[in-house]
């Protein structure tokens, strides 16, 4: 049996999961939250403390450290802290602060009898080091993408979750399976008189009458038109990311929440101005949060834009992400060698090309931990 604190002292670092899983993990019975932080750690706590404003734990007011490299200093902090709680009452992680202020929490929170714990990151899992022979406890916190993201100080503009239909999503897998079925579509959207006559007379027989029974072309007269402005928009690449997520979405085990179309805005160290990012598709996978972007059109005219795309992934995985921050390029087409080199440097997954023929398999891998 677990034990159960009402109260966690939470010991604040610029990693939000460690702090943020074991006060939503219903089994641990944290009912209310004390944060601590260095000045330098303020605005996480802040960030932190609006996170959980959204649950029922009540917040006490951030306490920022003055001087959180005197020992003496802050031991006395910790005393009057935890002076006014009754014995295994409270439970301090110490997973995050600095050496000194985890030692500090620790000595007072023993010798009053006070529970103490470690996020182990490795397992996702809380480390009891007081009581003592307290079994460690796997983290089974309901973790949200707003939670999350709240928690790293990130501003939400928009978020969805869709609900594509199984007529869509089967165009969809046969986009990606068929080649010729992507030049048909590129054609009828941007040229049908440039149309080669071998592919104008498989699609007759083929494309045709299935892109017109799921509602994504429809016949005026002589014309072939797009059957809606969403229609218009799936077939011009939207496809693509629609049977991502449906592909990851269908693969549930290790997957705590998924979102299509996310934008965010936030605040890099030291700036003035926010940044707006947008990505094609989020996903908290184990605790870890992985961002997708999907590309269909031609990588050469389109490099300039893959290079900002690429840095945009590589910083935004480091800033919402954090130590384990995941970001992926799935592009239908291969990337130049120099792309492929710049993907590299900014921490970045290349799903591209050939590699698409399985791409199914890549991102269960992916979620597993075993790509690349």
């Amino acid at each position: 049996m677990q034990p159960k604190f009402a109260t966690h002292l939470v010991l604040v670092s610029d990693q939000p999961v460690p702090s943020l899983l074991p006060l939503l993990d219903p089994d641990l019975g944290a009912q209310s939250v004390l944060l601590v932080a260095t000045p330098a750690r303020q605005r996480h706590a802040q960030h932190l403390a609006e996170a959980l404003r959204s649950t029922n734990l009540e917040v006490s007011p951030v306490v920022i450290l003055e001087q959180a490299y005197d020992i003496t200093y802050l031991y006395h902090i910790f005393r009057q802290l935890i002076a006014n709680y009754p014995a295994n009452s409270v439970a301090a992680n110490i997973s995050g602060g600095n050496k000194l202020m985890s030692i500090a929490a620790y000595e007072v929170c023993k010798e009053n009898r006070q529970g103490i714990y470690y996020i182990n990151i490795e397992t996702d899992s809380v480390q009891w080091i007081y009581p003592q022979h307290s079994h460690n406890h796997p983290l089974r916190a309901p973790l949200r993408l707003e939670n999350y993201l709240h928690a790293c100080g990130v501003e939400l503009e928009s978020i969805s979750r869709p609900d594509t239909t199984r007529a869509w999503l089967h165009i969809a897998r046969e986009l990606l399976r068929d080649s010729k079925l992507r030049s048909y579509v590129y054609h009828l959207l941007h040229n049908p008189d440039a149309m080669p006559n071998y592919l104008r007379d498989r699609a007759n027989r083929i494309y045709l009458p299935q892109l017109v029974n799921a509602k994504l072309i429809s016949k005026h007269a002589d014309n072939l038109i797009p059957y809606s402005k969403d229609a218009k928009a799936f077939l011009g690449g939207l496809w693509l990311e629609i049977l991502v997520y449906e592909l990851l979405q269908e693969h549930s085990k290790n997957i705590q929440d998924i979102a299509h179309n996310l934008k965010v805005r936030w605040l890099p160290d030291g700036a003035s101005e926010s940044v707006f990012n947008e990505f094609d598709i989020a996903v908290l996978s184990q605790n870890t949060l992985i961002l997708v972007e999907c590309k269909s059109g031609s990588t050469n005219t389109h490099a300039d834009e893959l290079r900002k795309v690429i840095f945009q992934l590589g910083r935004s995985r480091q800033k919402l992400g954090g130590l384990r921050g995941k970001a992926v390029l799935i592009s239908l087409h291969e990337l130049s060698a120099s792309l492929v080199s710049r993907c590299q440097d900014n921490g970045v997954v290349p799903i591209t090309g050939n590699g698409i023929s399985d791409l199914r398999a890549k991102l269960i891998a992916l979620i597993e931990g075993e790509y690349p």
